[in-house]
């Protein structure tokens, strides 16, 4: 499969290591964060799907583990902007930003407040 297959925040494999597509060129690995420019035509593996959970019992997440999760994926939101640079027009941008980051803290807030 080419890695312009991948829908973003699709996991795949690259040259045997696990990403996360963050942007059409760019994979995030997905142990390190360390970002990777991928050519559109690279070949990449999906990433294996996890198995069926046997277990009737949900798998909580404690407080600091979701809110950095959370930090995580908010902020590759923010970067996935940047790749719309002379794309999209300034304004749009920063409202765009700005409506991602009231929505984190909206987020956090209610996860504070637990309402």
């Amino acid at each position: 499969m080419k890695f312009q297959h991948l829908t973003i925040g699709q996991k795949f494999l690259y040259q045997g290591q696990p990403y996360s597509k963050v942007s059409p060129l760019i994979g995030s690995h997905t142990k390190t964060g360390a970002r990777k420019l991928i050519p559109r035509y690279a070949e990449v593996e999906p990433f294996p799907a996890p198995e069926a959970q046997t277990s009737s019992n949900p798998v909580l997440l404690n407080r600091t583990d979701m809110e950095q999760a959370f930090s995580r994926f908010q902020s590759e939101c923010l970067a996935s902007l940047d790749t719309l640079n002379g794309q999209v027009d300034d304004k749009t941008l920063a409202d765009i930003r700005g409506r991602i980051n009231q929505a984190g803290a909206d987020f956090l807030r209610q996860l504070s407040t637990g309402s």
